[in-house]
This record gives C-alpha cells, sequence and structure tokens, in this order.
C-alpha cells in the first residue's frame, strides 16, 4: 500500500507546486478575511449609510441597502475571480500529473524491456 503513496507523491510537480504556494496563500487570505469578518460589516459596509433595519427616510434606507448590495456583488465576484484561479491551477496539476503518470508507464516498460533483454543475452552467453 506504501507504494501507490510513494507513486502519487512522486508524480506531484512540487516545482509549480512552490512556484504558485504564495498566490495561493494570498487569495486563501483574501477567501479567510472574507468569511471571518463580522455580519455587521456585510449588512452594512457604510457606517455613514442609512441603517437598514429602519433608521432613517425610505430613500435613504433603499441607498444603504443599494450600497450594501453593490458591496455583496463586487465580493461575489472576487470571490468568483478566486475560485476560477484555483480551479486553474487545479487543471494544470492534475494534467502534469497525469502527464507524469505516463511518463512513469513509458519507463517501466523501457526498464523491464531491458530487464529482459539482459536476461535473455546473459542465458545465451
Amino acid at each position: 500500500m506504501a507504494l501507490p503513496v510513494v507513486g502519487i507523491i512522486s508524480a506531484i510537480p512540487w516545482g509549480k507546486v512552490i512556484e504558485n504556494a504564495p498566490m495561493i496563500v494570498e487569495n486563501a487570505r483574501k477567501l479567510w478575511s472574507f468569511v471571518s469578518r463580522d455580519s455587521k460589516t456585510l449588512q452594512n459596509p457604510n457606517p455613514k449609510a442609512a441603517s437598514i433595519t429602519g433608521e432613517g427616510s425610505l430613500e435613504q434606507r433603499v441607498a444603504a441597502l443599494e450600497a450594501s448590495n453593490r458591496g455583496l456583488l463586487s465580493e461575489v465576484a472576487a470571490m468568483s475571480d478566486l475560485i476560477l484561479q484555483l480551479s486553474e491551477q487545479n487543471v494544470s496539476l492534475v494534467k502534469r500529473v497525469e502527464g507524469n503518470r505516463k511518463l512513469l508507464r513509458a519507463a517501466l516498460v523501457a526498464s523491464l524491456l531491458s530487464l529482459a533483454a539482459v536476461i535473455y543475452l546473459l542465458s545465451h552467453a
């Protein structure tokens, strides 16, 4: 069972992973800061705007809701961009793993053919 794990770990393009690590960490921090914000900030991102809960005139409340909605939409767009970047990195890593798997299989076949040739030559020498 240890052999497949070693094969999987050795197939990972560690250079690419290390190269992309700072961007992944930065995006993870963005995601974490978005998720960990308190709900009060999300409900009313503009402290100067009228309260959404009922203080101020109807126009002020609508303006506050629109401002809050714009803020949330921009955050959703940023998170969508983050998800897109991470999925593109995932696709790239999967392609490299698949390429390494094919390379490993070709090396195994070549090794077995070489071993068979050596055994044949030694037995007929």
